[in-house]
């Protein structure tokens, strides 16, 4: 009997054994092939100026390399003595440990704990799923073995310190260090060291930037040091004084001027970087490598997204801070920030690159959407008439009612001047004359008209030919104040505008300068652009002049800085678009404050969104850097110096006040300007007064009927100051 229960057992012993043995043998052959590996996880692109300042990165895993020499020796044993104290000592896998996890799982009836070692961690992340199976435990063990065969303990342990999973995102201890601490890696403390080395375990629950997240990982950070003195790491003093410190951690949201991936106010820029990069990208590999653009569109995918590549852009991040810094403020001092939104860019004309880029705090990149352009598409068909020989700014144009083919459109406030020059036409923006000269500017020999033309000369994408839709097209009069199909996108007229910039000569605006490897090897470089002559010089300079008084005395005073400047606003017939465009020393900025949704807007104007390039170049302190800018104030009023600005409720521009008792809420609007400049507006500023409409008196709410309660305004000084007493019977 008892031979018979030898044999028995025996057999079982030599079944189990070659039963193992297959499967070992089976899990062997489907093991993936390590020889030769090189780590090369998923990198992130990074957006960079041209003098390396950050403006955002895009991954999938926010990681980013760093060698084990510029890790902390804190760092490495911490990890090692919480992780696989007896890493230095195994080949790949602890028996110990494997003996230990088999117990603990048999009593659990399931797969409870894994004692895998650092190696295991390793390639179960490279090259294994995280199912909790025997198999893969198996393949976890014979691949742990090989890769310590191929890679020594420096190299695994750095391997996997810069791609274990630290929460929400963030891969790595380099990263991790930034986003907890604020530092890079090499700067951590022993106790900043303990707390980074717990957390890979349960990144979420140690996550030391939550209430709850802190408090455990405290306790955790304690384990950690406990283990690394019992590995003789660190003594008992270093483990108790590293435990009386109190760990400072970063805000998750205190990295300073970022909105997530992007710097704050740079996501639209940031999408048309990219957009940008991949179209370079795919036409040179299509172009010089003999790829095709499938193919090529696939490897430039990969490379945004996993490759780590560098682009670097156009913009300048002095620009871009000071003008997201005056949307605030100015969105604020309109009280427009829960009701409208605005775009602007700026364009450096003398070569093209698109320097400053605001899309707008929608999910709708209003910077590249077409709008409604107003009165800012004169200087556009008005310099081009400017080019014959025999006119000049002091030639004169009949400012007056017409109509032309049934179109009749009228001046703001039906106001007229008669013979104007056609300074005083662009200057006070004056619809009737700007119109005549749109209209003696004639029909070309394809049926144009000749002022459609000369404004397409400016590159715009989004006009609409005849041949395009017979019916619905841009080559008409109304065209002539703004009134188009489409409009026009705020990047494509800052660009239109860099053409008076540049003495008439227009460069194709662009993002990216350059593209490399995460090496540094060159991928793109871009080439100088030839520019197009639009406008001849000698009418370029008459259209500026135009403009300087737009800006000096005209609808556009708001803009005056201590710059010579010159522009031109534009207001839509139906209160829904309002811009001014810019121009100083090279620059040529557009502004649009609208809605998204087109929605008519109060209390701005055109000549409000003037005070937008104010306090935008006041913030700008590289201003100088861009071309010859006559320096047109004094020294108070540098750059350097705060200035405190102030809301006053004035009348519209375009309204006349002469021999006006009131206002109504049409024809008043707020503006935001300097303090020092508040009595340059002493004739037009208004107090509000609720009045009673019968008598002209202050409201009496004892004795005044309310069908009679009607709000005016009055300039400032003339207001009713008597209450009603009238025994109002019937």
């Amino acid at each position: 009997m008892k031979k018979s229960l030898t044999k028995i057992l025996g057999i079982l012993l030599i079944g189990i054994i070659l039963a193992g043995a297959t499967l070992f043998m089976y899990v062997s052959l489907t093991l993936p092939d390590i020889s030769g590996y090189t780590y090369s996880p998923k990198l992130k692109t990074q957006i960079l100026t041209s003098d390396k300042k950050l403006v955002g990165e895009i991954y999938d895993e926010n990681r980013t390399l760093v060698s084990i020499d510029d890790m902390p020796k804190n760092l490495v044993h911490a990890v090692v003595a919480i992780e696989d104290r007896r890493f230095y000592k195994h080949h790949g896998f602890d028996l110990k440990g494997i003996f230990r996890a088999i117990a603990v799982n048999l009593k659990g009836n399931g797969i409870h704990e894994g004692a895998s070692t650092i190696t295991q961690q390793v390639v179960r992340r490279l090259f294994l799923s995280d199912e909790r199976t025997y198999t893969r435990k198996i393949k976890e063990i014979l691949l742990a073995v090989k890769f310590e065969q191929e890679f020594n303990k420096d190299e695994i342990v750095e391997i996997y310190l810069n791609d274990v999973f630290m929460g929400q995102g963030t891969y790595g201890v380099e990263e991790a260090s930034k986003r907890f601490f604020g530092k890079h890696v090499k700067d951590l403390t022993l106790e900043e060291c303990a707390l980074l080395a717990g957390i890979p375990q349960a990144p979420t629950v140690y996550n030391p930037t939550t209430k709850s997240g802190y408090k455990q990982s405290k306790i955790r950070k304690e384990e950690v040091l406990d283990a690394m003195e019992d590995s003789r790491y660190i003594t008992h003093e270093e483990n108790e004084k590293a435990k009386a410190v109190k760990i400072s951690i970063k805000k998750s949201d205190s990295q300073k001027n970022f909105n997530g991936r992007i710097r704050k106010g740079c996501g639209a820029y940031s999408q048309r970087v990219l957009s940008e990069a991949q179209n370079v990208l795919v036409n040179s590999f299509t172009n010089k490598n003999q790829m095709s653009k499938k193919k090529a569109q696939e490897k430039v995918e990969q490379m945004i997204n996993q490759d780590g590549i560098k682009i670097y852009c156009s913009l300048n991040m002095s620009l871009q801070t000071a003008g997201v810094k005056s949307v605030d403020s100015f969105m604020s001092a309109y009280g427009l920030k829960d009701s409208a939104d605005m775009a602007f860019v700026t364009v450096d004309g003398s070569n093209g690159k698109v320097l400053a880029y605001y899309g707008g705090s929608s999910s709708i990149d209003m910077a590249n959407t077409p709008r409604q352009p107003g009165s800012t598409i004169k200087p556009l068909y008005v310099s081009k008439y400017l080019e014959q020989p025999d006119k000049t700014i002091y030639s004169t144009v009949q400012d007056g009612p017409i109509n032309l083919y049934g179109y009749s459109p009228k001046n703001y406030g039906n106001k007229y001047y008669g013979r104007v020059t056609i300074q005083k036409a662009i200057t006070n923006s004056l619809n009737t004359a700007c119109l005549r000269l749109y209209d003696e500017l004639g029909v070309k020999e394809n049926g144009d008209l000749a002022g459609y033309d000369a404004v397409k000369e400016f590159g715009f994408s989004t006009l609409v030919d005849v041949k395009d839709d017979p019916v619905y097209n841009d080559n008409n009069y109304a065209f002539a104040l703004g009134g188009l199909t489409y409009g026009f996108k705020p990047l494509e007229l800052a660009n239109a505008y860099s053409v008076f910039a540049n003495d008439g000569e227009k460069y194709p605006y662009y993002f990216v300068d350059k593209i490399t490897t995460k090496d540094g090897k060159l991928l793109y470089e871009r080439e100088p652009s030839t520019a197009k002559r639009v406008r001849t010089s000698e009418a370029n300079s008459a259209i500026v002049e135009c403009m300087k008084g737009v800006v000096k005395y005209g609808t556009g005073t708001l803009a005056q800085t201590q710059y010579e400047t010159f522009g031109k606003t534009g207001t839509t017939h139906d209160n829904k678009d309002f811009w001014f465009c810019g121009v100083t020393g090279n620059l040529a900025t557009s502004i649009w404050v609208g809605t998204p949704s087109n929605k008519i807007l109060y209390g701005i104007s055109s000549s409000g969104v003037a005070s937008f390039y104010n306090r935008y170049v006041n913030n700008t302190n590289e201003i100088d850097d861009f071309g010859k800018i006559a320096n047109v104030a004094n020294s108070q009023n540098s750059a350097d110096k705060e200035i405190k600005y102030k809301n006053i409720l004035v009348v519209k521009d375009n309204i006349d006040v002469t021999n006006r008792e009131y206002f109504t809420r049409l024809e008043v609007e707020t503006v935001s300007i300097p303090e020092e400049d508040v009595n340059k507006y002493s004739d037009r500023i208004v107090t509000k007064a609720t009045v009673d409409a019968s008598t002209g008196l202050l409201f009496n709410k004892e004795k005044c009927d309310k069908e009679n309660k009607e709000i005016r305004y009055y300039i400032s000084g003339k207001e009713p100051k008597q209450l009603c007493n009238k025994l109002h019977i019937f």
